[in-house]
C-alpha cells in the first residue's frame, strides 16, 4: 500500500498496521471456519513468510487431490494474494477479489512450469469463474476466503467448460486426459 497524498508517515504506518491486523484476523477466522466445516484435513493455509517478515495479505495454500480424480493423493500448492483494490475500512464499497496463483512445478519426469490446466493462465494465475470483478465487503470479511479456497479446490478438479481461459489447452478429451495424468505424475505427495 502506497502512501496517500497529504498523509503523514505516522498515519501511513497506522493504516498499514491496521490492514495487517485486519488480514491476520481474517486469516484466523478462516482457519476456524475450515476446522468447523471439517475441511482442515483437506485444505491447509499459512501466512506467507519471506525476508524475515510475515505478509498477512498473502496466504500460502495446499490441498490434496480428490480421491476420485487423477490427482488422488497428490498435493497442490499456491498462494492466495489478497492485495486487493479497495479498502476493508468502509462497509459501503466494493473490493476486487483476491487472486490465486499456483506454484511452479519441477519434477523428475521433466515437468517444468506452472500446471497446465483449463483455468490456469501461463503465469500460474488461476481463473475462478464464480468470482465477480467486485465483491461485497461483508461477504469478503465473513466467509469469502474459505469459500474461495473451496472454489479453488472445486474448479481445479472440475474445470468450467464455459470459462476455459487457457487457449493452449487442447479441445480433444483424450489429449486433456493425457495432460492431466502428466500433471498428476509431476505433483508431490507431501503431507498437509
Amino acid at each position: 500500500m502506497s502512501k496517500q497524498p497529504g498523509q503523514t508517515d505516522s498515519e501511513h504506518q497506522q493504516h498499514r498496521d491496521f490492514d495487517n491486523k485486519l488480514y491476520y484476523n481474517l486469516f484466523e477466522q478462516t482457519l476456524i471456519q475450515l476446522v468447523e466445516n471439517g475441511l482442515d484435513d483437506q485444505i491447509c493455509i499459512e501466512i506467507l513468510y519471506e525476508n524475515g517478515v510475515f505478509n498477512s495479505k498473502i496466504w500460502q495454500f495446499k490441498f490434496k487431490g480428490n480421491q476420485k480424480s487423477v490427482y488422488a493423493g497428490k498435493t497442490i500448492t499456491g498462494i492466495l494474494d489478497q492485495n486487493i483494490k479497495g479498502s476493508l475500512h468502509f462497509t459501503d464499497i466494493k473490493i476486487t477479489p483476491p487472486k490465486c496463483y499456483f506454484d511452479k512445478i519441477q519434477s523428475y519426469n521433466g515437468y517444468n512450469g506452472y500446471p497446465m490446466h483449463e483455468n490456469i493462465f501461463g503465469n500460474g494465475l488461476f481463473h475462478i469463474p464464480t468470482l465477480s470483478q467486485d465483491c461485497p465487503l461483508c461477504i469478503m470479511y465473513q466467509q469469502y476466503p474459505m469459500i474461495i479456497m473451496q472454489q479453488i479446490v472445486y474448479f481445479f478438479h472440475n474445470p468450467s467448460e464455459f470459462h476455459h481461459i487457457n487457449q493452449n489447452f487442447p479441445k480433444d478429451d483424450a489429449a486433456r486426459q493425457k495432460i492431466r495424468r502428466e500433471l498428476a505424475d509431476a505433483l508431490g505427495n507431501e503431507e498437509l
